[in-house]
């Protein structure tokens, strides 16, 4: 657990969601103020790791803050904002194309 007595100032790097309930932080230092709702509805791994349960109905085990953030590691801030447009589109109604 990592705890800092410095308040937390956003970075434009930062992406902060209104109503989110968890904060995580990537490698390079960037902070994602996000819902744990939408890791914790399909995925057993974050159930597991957000709330200690295999089903998404739990509360989160712990409060993760801008001050105490849970840090996801071998993520960088780049990649990490791309997979969150699953959840959050940006601009909504334009996609990016993907060649395959």
């Amino acid at each position: 657990m990592q705890t800092t007595s410095k308040s937390f100032t956003p970075t434009p790097e930062d992406l902060i969601i209104r109503g989110a309930d968890i904060v995580f932080m990537t490698d390079d230092g960037s902070k994602f103020h996000v819902h744990a709702y939408f890791f914790t509805r399909e995925s057993v791994y974050w159930q597991q790791k957000l709330t200690g349960h295999n089903e998404p109905h739990h509360p989160l085990s712990k409060r993760y803050t801008p001050n105490d953030p849970y840090i996801i590691h071998d993520v960088d801030s780049h990649d990490f904002r791309k997979f969150l447009r699953v959840f959050y589109n940006m601009r909504y109604g334009v996609e990016d194309s993907i060649s395959l």
